[in-house]
């Protein structure tokens, strides 16, 4: 069981996560958000991480799969044509997604 200090971490790490990927979808339109297949044509959720909805997208979905791997597969091939923000939040969700596993 976590302290309530760990609980108040893990849910600033959380929030953290939400923030980064609502930026993301903000920046680019070249990810799918469903986590079905990794492939597809970009329209998944709309509200937010953490919303869940039709296409499976969720903060504990999020944490618990490579998430920030799928999204750098997506990208990948136009990693160049990205900002350099969009990349910095990518990076940054694979930094959070490390932590929240602590």
């Amino acid at each position: 069981s976590l302290s309530p200090k760990m609980i108040h971490i893990q849910a600033a790490i959380a929030a953290a996560v939400q923030t980064c990927i609502r930026e993301i979808k903000k920046s680019t339109s070249l990810i799918n958000w469903s986590l079905n297949d990794g492939s597809g044509n970009g329209n998944g959720d709309k509200d937010g991480a953490g919303s869940g909805g039709r296409d499976g997208l969720t903060l504990e979905n999020c944490v618990t799969t490579a998430f920030d791997l799928m999204i750098s597969r997506q990208l990948a091939q136009d990693w160049h044509r990205l900002k350099p923000t969009t990349k910095q939040l990518v990076n940054d969700l694979r930094q959070l997604r490390t932590l929240f596993h602590y």
